[in-house]
């Protein structure tokens, strides 16, 4: 069974992924401190995990998006689409403050 270091909040927060290769409109469906996962019809394959990448999203409450800059560790593909989880890296002060706050809010129920 798979412990995580950190809660992860599921949300259905439209985003934009961007890799080297890639720029996919697509959906955040779950986020912590330390990366997130992604939806939608992402062209991605088992080949690309490591490369880095950076998702591009606005999050409730705040009025500007940040970016958050990662690493794909992994993918996968089922009839539903494609699913695929980052892992952050050198996120900046004012965004690794953005998502602090909003998980603190969304844990607290406010």
């Amino acid at each position: 069974m798979e412990r995580r270091q950190f809660p992860r909040v599921i949300v259905h927060l439209p985003a934009v992924f961007r890799s080297a290769s890639h720029t996919v409109d697509t959906y955040v469906c779950n986020i912590s401190q330390h990366g997130l996962g992604l939806l939608g019809e992402m062209d991605l394959s088992p080949d690309e995990l490591g490369i880095d990448v950076e998702i591009a999203l606005t999050l409730p409450g705040q009025s500007e998006g940040v970016i958050f800059e990662g690493q794909l560790i992994w993918c996968a593909r089922s009839s539903l689409g494609s699913g695929l989880g980052v892992r952050f890296h050198r996120l900046q002060r004012a965004t690794r403050l953005a998502l602090a706050n909003f998980l603190i809010a969304r844990c607290s129920g406010a």
